[in-house]
């Protein structure tokens, strides 16, 4: 499944019923450099906004206590034990799949309980102060955009940690895929539409699907946690162009920040080869993407 998900990371976003500020998706976020927000995007708050999360009473007798999620049974948590009869917002925990903790944090709104299927769900990519990648975020039963934003803004804040896009997508494109990280992060790329991102959002890819080693030998540029990869996608496997001295930074992430070439888009290794000849060493990763873009263009 996760081979066949791999020839289309670049499928076009799906048509969603959202207004303008979110209909554009970012089906090319990931052979782009960060886009800049466009105005009508600005509408919704930005990510720093401190607002109070929305609570309302709601006592504990009467609140379920499990949810059913596909075929799997949730258990509902209050996020705070002490003021569990005035908490909106819930921890959905599932026993029997303990090891998706490692790649997802599950939170419900407790506003409608019995139609949050209806509703989109709010998939976020949840990054530490370094801007390394943590897991992803899902947020279920939130009223609209706004909503989300703010739940799991102070959802994150708890662990000091921050977001760094917020997409939207609907049950029936994730029901199957939450459980697993590389197939959460093809409904992730594929399925959902950009309601919100971060100034120079850059994408995040789970470390498996890349070979780490590099193929064309050149001086990198110094790089943080921050920098990206360049990868290309050559038929069913994809190889760092540029990222070395990114990757000796840490082994053991998860999940790395790229972006991504296509050979079947007219990027061969010898192209690369050509364009790093071109260029003043070190080469920095921006840098060596923008050449190949502008010589692609041309």
């Amino acid at each position: 499944m996760i081979k066949s998900q791999v020839d289309n990371l670049h499928a076009p976003e799906p048509t969603t019923t959202l207004d303008s500020r979110v209909q554009q998706g970012d089906a090319q976020v990931i052979n782009e450099l960060p886009p800049i927000l466009e105005d009508d995007q600005q509408t919704i708050p930005a990510i720093t906004a401190q607002a109070p999360l929305r609570t309302q009473k709601i006592t504990r007798k009467d609140f379920p206590q499990s949810l059913e999620l596909n075929q799997h049974i949730a258990h509902i948590h209050p996020l705070h034990e002490e003021n569990s009869s005035a908490q909106a917002l819930y921890i959905l925990e599932i026993p029997s799949l303990p090891e998706i903790s490692q790649h997802l944090n599950f939170l419900i709104h407790s506003s409608d309980l019995q139609n949050w299927q209806q509703r989109p769900i709010y998939l976020a990519e949840q990054i530490n102060a370094q801007g390394c990648f943590i897991k992803y975020l899902a947020l279920l039963g939130a009223e609209n955009p706004v909503q989300a934003i703010h739940l799991m803004n102070g959802f994150t804040e708890q662990s000091q940690h921050h977001l760094a896009a917020i997409k939207e997508i609907f049950w029936e494109n994730l029901a199957e895929n939450f459980t697993d990280f590389e197939a959460l992060f093809y409904s992730y790329t594929q399925k959902a539409a950009l309601i919100w991102k971060s100034e120079s959002y850059t994408p995040f890819i789970p470390a498996q699907l890349f070979q780490t080693q590099k193929f064309i030998q050149f001086e990198e540029s110094p790089a943080d946690f921050k920098t990206p990869l360049l990868l290309l996608k050559d038929r069913q496997k994809i190889r760092v162009i540029h990222g070395q001295k990114r990757l000796r930074l840490s082994l053991t992430e998860s999940a790395y920040p790229y972006f991504l070439l296509e050979r079947h888009h007219g990027v061969s290794w010898q192209l690369i080869q050509n364009v790093i000849t071109q260029l003043e060493s070190p080469i920095d990763c921006y840098q060596l993407y923008k050449a190949i873009q502008k010589h692609i263009s041309d």
